[in-house]
């Protein structure tokens, strides 16, 4: 109480100094705001969707930079809309966020979605800025070793440009069905994703050009987020130059290498499939991510979704599912989800929105859940 006084008994003092006390109450109005805010996010519920927005101090930090210039592009300004989206379809206030899918395995019997199925997945991601998945399934043609069990998957080009048309706008390959056709394959499938204007991830020197590693690079509100994609899958039947996989102890290396240049969103590849509950293995590599600075944590590979939760401020999603499959069995095969993240202009946390979209895969493709 007595300090409030004392601030109002010296702001009405400095009035009747003129433009030194006009200058010197500039200053308080700029940081007051922020100040505000801050004590308001210490008594706050988990959700951050409640916090009122607040002016920041411009930071000279190289992931606050007011432009990401030759890094990426930026978000798409164009892209086929539904929903009311048609004249402007980033217009929305989600410009600025991130939709993370799981799993899209465009191969076998999956056909080519028709019109209204295209119109309805776009009205199912809404208006994001990016969508971003996990390609399982390079440009074919496979080699051979494939099994029921274990098959190789490669997909076409009709089915790539079919994922352009539903609204992806990038997608990681670090996962265990990415040599599946090859050094060459994995090559040709890079530069048609590049053709068609599909942001996609590659090794980094950073963390030692090792495809076990990529990088996907992305820009949203001026702010650098670089998506590292990790796979900690080995196939059955390895092809020759398959990578290895990195320890636990190079992705927390990597990801403190990467966080002093940008923020860091984990992308990992591990589980055991169709198994609801992680298991070590699977821990050891988010907890690795989490402890490298990591800002989110993602998983995906066991085709089933997980439990999701926010902890320490970071969101932890442990599987997302599937969202492109003909994977009919078991049942929780058919179900998919995404993570929302909604980006801020702060620094921690570096979302201020995040949620849980769920859906159905039918007929191969996601679909909306009904109801509530």
């Amino acid at each position: 109480m007595m300090g409030g006084i004392s601030v109002h008994l010296l702001m009405r003092w400095l009035r009747g100094w003129g433009g030194l006390g006009v200058w010197l109450l500039g200053i308080q109005a700029y940081a007051g705001p922020s100040s505000r805010s801050t004590s308001s996010r210490s008594t706050s519920s988990r959700s951050t969707s409640s916090l009122r927005p607040h002016r920041i101090k411009p930071s000279t930090s190289p992931t606050t930079s007011p432009s990401c210039k030759n890094l990426s592009r930026v978000a798409p300004a164009s892209l086929p809309s539904s929903r009311g989206y048609e004249k402007a379809p980033f217009s929305g206030p989600f410009r600025d966020s991130l939709l993370f899918v799981g799993d899209l395995m465009l191969a076998r019997r999956v056909a080519l979605p028709k019109s209204s199925q295209r119109k309805a997945i776009r009205g199912l991601w809404g208006d994001v800025g990016w969508v971003i998945g996990n390609l399982e399934t390079p440009m074919g043609p496979c080699l051979g070793k494939s099994t029921a069990r274990y098959p190789r998957l490669c997909t076409d080009l009709s089915r790539l440009r079919a994922l352009r048309d539903v609204g992806v706008h990038a997608v990681t390959l670090a996962n265990n069905h990415m040599m599946d056709a090859g050094v060459a394959g994995l090559k040709r499938t890079r530069q048609t994703l590049r053709q068609m204007g599909i942001l996609v991830s590659e090794p980094t020197p950073l963390c030692g050009s090792q495809e076990g590693l990529q990088l996907l690079r992305l820009c949203v509100r001026g702010k650098k987020i670089w998506v590292l994609a990790i796979n900690a899958v080995r196939p059955r039947f390895p092809p020759k130059g398959f990578p290895t996989l990195p320890t636990p102890a190079e992705v927390e290396r990597c990801v403190k290498r990467l966080s002093s240049r940008a923020v860091v969103v984990a992308s990992v590849h591990v589980g055991v499939e169709y198994r609801r509950q992680p298991i070590s293995w699977d821990a050891s590599y988010l907890r690795a991510a989490w402890k490298g600075g990591a800002r989110a944590v993602v998983a995906h590979h066991p085709h089933v979704t997980r439990d999701f939760l926010v902890w320490r401020g970071v969101p932890w999603a442990w599987g997302l599912g599937n969202a492109v499959s003909d994977q009919r069995y078991p049942i929780d095969v058919r179900e998919g989800m995404g993570l929302f993240l909604r980006v801020s202009g702060k620094m921690q946390p570096f979302w201020k929105d995040v949620a849980i979209r769920r859906f159905r895969i039918v007929e191969g493709w996601p679909r909306r859940v009904k109801g509530p």
